[in-house]
């Protein structure tokens, strides 16, 4: 499955779409990869830009060289937590969705729908 996913980043331009995931204990930052659904959850600290920036370059840094081609572009809500995105990720595309319209980022909040079953 990783060898397929590596070859769709090399022919195919993907958008991601970020957003948080409250749960009773935990904050789980969620990246969602529009064309083959791949999901990358990874926990912060609290809901802060400084968190949202650590958490993003850490998933950003683990892709390496591929990094350019997956964070192509990125969507995410309105919220002052992703206000640095553009500073933290300088070479991608930011977009924020409008107000009180989820459905603009549809398979994010879908599985973020989904992650809050989890135990």
């Amino acid at each position: 499955m990783k060898n397929l996913f590596k070859k769709i980043v090399c022919t195919k331009t993907l958008y991601n779409y970020i957003d948080f995931v409250i749960l009773k204990v935990k904050i789980l930052l969620t990246v969602d990869e529009r064309l083959t659904r791949k999901r990358i959850i990874v926990k912060i600290k609290n809901k802060t830009s400084e968190s949202v920036t650590e958490g993003i370059l850490n998933i950003y840094n683990s892709f390496g060289s591929n990094a350019n081609v997956i964070f192509k572009s990125i969507t995410s809500d309105n919220g002052n937590e992703f206000a640095k995105l553009k500073e933290t990720l300088p070479s991608t595309d930011i977009y924020y969705a409008h107000p009180y319209s989820s459905e603009e980022r549809g398979t994010n909040e879908k599985q973020n729908s989904l992650i809050r079953y989890l135990p």
